[in-house]
């Protein structure tokens, strides 16, 4: 017994050196505007609901003195993230930390019973849960809250169509972007449901019911979103304001958050509790310091291979001539090319006059893709989404703003296959379905008081002198 408890100041030490990096990085995401996370309220949530059951008496006596050593697996996997140049794999990892933490305060065991496992689960979502969701299957979910409002509106509204993700009712578009996708609320019911199981602990099919019923109660309540906000849009002299700006915009999406989410509470109400725990059995301490030492020795011998980066792609050239100004090129700045250099892609920036041109070349658009709410956010620039504007070259497009200078800036994303898309979500879409396409994107940015002739000039300017045909 003496060796276990000499031993775990080890590898307390030793998993707070190898998570240092994890939760810097964590930590960045809440605290940079690139990311746009909310994820320290997740973890405040979480920490209350930990607090709530450390304070109440323990009320049986099960072994858990080998709690510690669920560190050493994360140890490990952490370090396996940190080669791959995977930030989000050693940040993961911190969920067993917390699973560790959480059986060695045995809240498991006290009057107010948490469960360390759902609790560990929590913790996954103070991560930029939302932006990986909105990049991965941000597009499907327009798609699905497109079709359902499309649904709902036929009923109500004569000659309502569809195409795509974008809705004409009565003659009028309404799009169906990115914010209205339903990944902010289908997350933040997720969070309710995993704290209410933490509280809970449901039997597996009850847990089971409680994510179908998430799932269902946040598609159908931004379908009511998305069915609201058109209408409103349709009626707006009618009503008599515009439901696109605030307060009205948020307070509709209030509404059908709490729609959503009196049926999760309803399904935690109902549920029944179980006294059983987690049955995985704990590494042994023996195995447990040979994987701290195995990540230990992963960082000190084994150089990072990322595992996403672009295969050799020719870096893109921007125009030498646009709107009758010389191209002025913009070099990348030392982070950029480390960061191609490590990672693959090219890119390139030039200024015409008073416009800009962007160009980003890569096989990996998860990777290399931003959009202006990540990189000019980082820069300090205030940035607000307008949607998708443009008729021969659509994009995604904001405003941007600092120090008294405005830009509007527009994103298009083209593939070395013919495909044009306004987002990045529906690139990554569909360079999910074949990954073997180059994706390039073409981002151009507007002096203020451009009006969109102005623009669709420029950007049909530089799509013809990129060889870029218009979308079809």
């Amino acid at each position: 017994m003496r060796r276990p408890q000499f031993l775990i100041p080890l590898v307390l030490a030793a998993s707070a050196i190898l998570a240092f990096e994890p939760v810097t990085w964590l930590w960045r995401t809440w605290t940079d505007p690139a990311w746009a996370s909310d994820g320290e309220f997740v973890f405040l949530a979480l920490a209350a609901v930990a607090l709530w059951s450390y304070r109440s008496p323990v009320d049986t006596n099960h072994n858990t003195s080998l709690a510690w050593t669920w560190l050493g697996v994360s140890a490990v996997v952490r370090a396996v993230g940190n080669v791959l140049a995977v930030n989000v794999i050693g940040a993961l990892m911190l969920c067993v930390d917390i699973f560790a933490v959480a059986r060695m305060l045995r809240l498991g065991e006290r009057k107010r019973r948490v469960s360390p496992a759902w609790l560990a689960l929590a913790f996954a979502f103070s991560l930029p849960v939302e932006r990986i969701l909105q990049r991965l299957v941000g597009h499907a979910l327009q798609w699905v809250s497109a079709q359902g409002a499309f649904a709902m509106l036929r009923v109500f509204e004569e000659g309502t169509t569809l195409h795509g993700v974008e809705l004409t009712v009565r003659g009028v578009r309404v799009l169906v972007d990115l914010p209205c996708s339903g990944a902010r609320g289908l997350m933040i019911l997720t969070v309710a449901y995993v704290l209410l199981s933490a509280v809970r602990r449901p039997r597996m099919w009850d847990a089971i019911v409680g994510a179908g019923v998430v799932l269902a109660a946040g598609l159908a309540a931004n379908t009511l979103r998305v069915f609201l906000l058109a209408e409103g849009i349709v009626h707006r002299d009618v009503l008599g304001l515009d439901v696109m700006s605030q307060p009205w915009h948020d307070l509709v999406g209030l509404f059908c958050l709490g729609a959503a989410l009196a049926p999760v509470v309803l399904w935690s109400a109902r549920c029944a509790s179980t006294p059983t725990r987690l049955a995985l059995p704990a590494p042994t301490p023996r195995v447990a310091v040979g994987m701290v030492v195995l990540g230990f020795a992963t960082l000190a011998f084994a150089p990072a291979r990322p595992i996403d980066v672009s295969k050799p792609v020719a870096a893109p050239q921007v125009p030498s001539f646009v709107a009758g100004f010389l191209a002025k090129p913009q070099g990348l700045t030392p982070l950029e090319q480390s960061y191609f250099t490590a990672y693959g892609g090219g890119a390139s920036r030039a200024t015409y006059g008073p416009f800009g041109v962007l160009l980003v070349r890569t096989s990996s658009p998860v990777r290399h893709l931003h959009s202006p709410e990540e990189c000019m956010a980082g820069a300090g620039w205030d940035v607000q989404r307008i949607g998708v504007t443009g008729a021969a070259h659509p994009g995604a497009t904001w405003r941007i703003a600092r120090d008294g200078q405005t830009h509007v800036v527009r994103a298009t994303y083209v593939s070395n296959h013919g495909q044009h898309v306004a987002t990045l979500e529906h690139a990554i879409w569909m360079w999910l379905a074949d990954p073997t396409h180059v994706w390039t994107a073409v981002e151009r940015t507007y002096p203020p008081g451009a009006d969109e002739a102005t623009r669709e000039a420029f950007d049909h300017e530089v799509f013809h002198r990129l060889n870029i045909k218009e979308n079809p």
